[in-house]
């Protein structure tokens, strides 16, 4: 049964909710995953760049790991050789493609070891099965990659000049009230210095 912040996360990462289907499959590694919902079905070729939300919780429902606290999609290079079958997130990549979102038990020692490459913590037990969830959100090529980021970083560049006016004129008025309420005149000039 899946906890509420799992049900939470899924319902984030889901991309599609209508085309949920939920046949569970087990692979030959053991890795076993369903898919929360289907995409368009286009899948990475490789060298394509997937944009994705994954999260990762304990066997208690306690969350390791959320793309979704970041803010941020992780952006991630589908490369062929290295989507291997070894029953952790690798093969797990496998079966996604752009709008899918899947649900995947690994055991926290395959997790840890082959994926994350680090030790597993104490307070995990190595045949505990860690529940994955994984939503893709694009499959772009490498150039289609390069426009999209440019893009965001225009966004982000107008974002952060608009956010800049804001809290200028916050400023102005603020200084100004200061000003008024201290009965201090000021001078001001055409970059709106105040002395």
């Amino acid at each position: 049964m899946l906890k509420i912040n799992q049900l939470v996360a899924l319902f984030l990462l889901s991309l599609s909710i209508g085309c949920a289907q939920n046949e569970q499959v087990t692979t030959d590694t053991g890795l076993t995953y369903e898919y929360a919902a289907k995409g368009s079905g286009e899948r990475p070729q490789d060298g394509d760049i997937l944009t994705m939300h994954i999260a990762y919780f304990d066997e208690n429902g306690n969350k390791l790991f959320s793309s979704l606290d970041r803010g941020d999609l992780i952006p991630m290079s589908y490369i062929d050789s290295l989507m291997v079958a070894n029953g952790s997130l690798e093969e797990c990549f496998r079966y996604v493609g752009e709008g899918d979102s899947i649900v995947a038990q690994v055991t926290a020692a395959d997790l840890f070891a082959k994926s994350i490459q680090r030790p597993l913590p104490d307070t995990i037990a190595a045949e505990s099965k860690i529940t994955v969830y994984i939503g893709v959100h694009d499959v772009y090529t490498p150039e289609e990659f390069q426009a999209y980021r440019a893009e965001e970083f225009q966004k982000a560049q107008a974002k952060s000049l608009a956010d800049a006016e804001v809290q200028m004129t916050s400023d102005i008025t603020e200084i100004d009230g200061f000003l008024q309420i201290e009965g201090i005149e000021a001078q001001t000039t055409e970059e709106g210095l105040r002395y």
